[in-house]
């Protein structure tokens, strides 16, 4: 595995991250608070390596800590695969699930995360602008958190 990391992520890459094609991959995104949040910058680092190490995806980033200390709004993690990879899908929402990285509403559904193509980010879709083409709730039933595919 290879780390970089620069001014605003720390990435951790597979020695097989080639499988990302230009088409087709992008990321599930999550969040996280930096300050009174559920995890420590030390956890999302161990979070994301060993979604890397353990060949759950081929790359992973997470907001670096100088971004963190530069933003009043926490950070974001990004596991990327194909938008095609069902399989990879099921294994990164289960992994993503069982770290509880997925906040629940106050009704006590799952917060309905979505997959962003890299060509959207690319395009500046964000905000009114982004449309998900997949959604957490296309895998799993928000309310008891089991797949239905």
């Amino acid at each position: 595995m290879k780390v970089v990391k620069n001014t605003y992520w720390n990435i951790y890459k597979s020695d097989n991250d080639n499988n990302l094609l230009p088409d087709t991959s992008g990321k599930w995104l999550c969040s996280f608070v930096h300050f009174g949040g559920d995890y420590c910058f030390n956890d999302i680092e161990k979070i994301c390596a060993e979604s890397v190490e353990k060949n759950i995806i081929p790359i992973c980033k997470h907001t670096s800590d100088l971004a963190l200390e530069l933003s009043d709004r926490g950070g974001m993690i990004c596991f990327y695969l194909n938008i095609d990879d069902t399989d990879g899908h099921k294994k990164i929402i289960k992994y993503i699930l069982d770290k509880k990285l997925i906040k629940r509403t106050k009704s006590g559904k799952l917060t309905n995360i979505s997959f962003k193509l890299d060509k959207q980010t690319i395009d500046g879709k964000y905000g009114e602008n982004f449309k998900a083409t997949l959604k957490l709730s296309d895998f799993i039933d928000l309310i008891t958190g089991e797949f239905i595919i």
